[in-house]
């Protein structure tokens, strides 16, 4: 039964590296991304925010964990633990732009009322 659970080192290498590349990216695009300017509130480099603690650098933290987690993986459960972190991060990833219109809805040069609920006028 031990056996059973093992799984061979190949696996998970190509894929846990994409998820802790993705995972790098997405944490670090925040702060050089007006380099290349691609950036919102605050449109400084490397310029820390609590928002970009938790839309940012949190889920790329998890990402890169779930990645090394999937490449390390001896086990079938470790392997589950790091995807399963990897997914987490991704669903925590995606809603960001929605959250950040929040945040920025009661600020001086956020988002209109149109563009927050999806019908601006042409």
């Amino acid at each position: 039964m031990v056996g059973y659970m093992r799984i061979r080192r190949t696996h998970g290498i190509f894929g846990g590296l994409l998820v802790a590349l993705l995972g790098i990216w997405g944490g670090v695009i925040s702060f050089v991304g007006p380099y290349f300017n691609y950036a919102y509130t605050p449109d400084k480099a490397w310029t820390y925010t609590s928002g970009r603690l938790w839309l940012e650098i949190l889920p790329g933290a998890g990402a890169l964990l779930g990645g090394l987690l999937i490449m390390a993986a001896r086990s079938r459960h470790v392997a589950l633990v790091g995807a399963l972190l990897a997914i987490a991060s991704g669903a925590w990833f995606a809603p960001r732009q929605r959250l950040r219109a929040t945040v920025d809805r009661g600020r001086a040069g956020g988002w209109s009322r149109e563009q927050r609920h999806g019908h601006a006028r042409a």
